[in-house]
């Protein structure tokens, strides 16, 4: 669905939500939130993914990929120990974080992002990944933040009150279709994000009603 249908205009990003309860704690990537595995069970208290699938995609996608696993986990078993050993820290905290947490779902790059080993693909855009060519980013978690703010109206929730949306302005990076690793100087590109934030709570009901 598009803005206009699900009523995101200017008037609705709010001024001044620092001062006003909103001071987020912990800010997470919508695509993170809504389908990255660990991340997302993490958020619903789900048993996490075995870690022998795991450690198995990795070292596959090492051998085998295009270049984003080597950007994610580097190009060496010990690089996918370091990143596993990064998100258990994060996927250990972000499932006891209680409900009243404050969460921003942004562009910035997140505690998930930080455990990659080159981290490249984490401010990339229109770059070409394991399944083709990944296109505009910025549009991408934008339509992620959409399917959550469909979620949470349909089970009643209030923009306002229980959700709100903060733009934000971030530097990205357009690789023009080639992989991480064949483009030295990816031309830089100033983008703006409506953000929002809400209760982890609520996100938590939210992607569940998604998944």
């Amino acid at each position: 669905m598009s803005k206009a249908e699900l009523g995101i205009t200017t008037s609705n990003i709010q001024p001044g939500i620092e001062n006003s309860g909103w001071e987020p704690a912990l800010t997470l990537r919508p695509h993170h939130a809504t389908f990255e595995t660990r991340t997302n069970r993490a958020i619903l208290g789900e048993e996490d993914e075995p870690a022998a699938l795991y450690y198995s995609v990795a070292f596959l996608g090492q051998l085998f990929g295009s270049g984003s696993f080597i950007d994610e986990f580097g190009n060496s078993i010990t690089g996918i120990y370091r990143t596993r050993k990064s998100e258990n820290r994060f996927i250990t905290k972000l499932r006891q974080m209680p409900d009243d947490t404050i969460v921003q779902l942004d562009l910035t790059p997140d505690e998930v992002c930080k455990s990659c080993q080159i981290g490249k693909h984490c401010t990339a855009t229109n770059y070409k990944a394991e399944f083709g060519i990944i296109g505009d980013i910025p549009e991408i978690d934008g339509e992620e933040i959409l399917s959550i703010k469909s979620s949470l109206e349909d089970k009643g929730y209030i923009e306002g009150e229980d959700y709100i949306f903060k733009k934000t302005t971030h530097t990205i990076y357009n690789y023009g279709g080639k992989k991480l690793n064949e483009v030295d100087n990816p031309t830089p590109e100033t983008v703006e994000f409506d953000s929002m934030l809400l209760k982890l709570g609520t996100l938590r009901e939210a992607i569940q009603h998604i998944k």
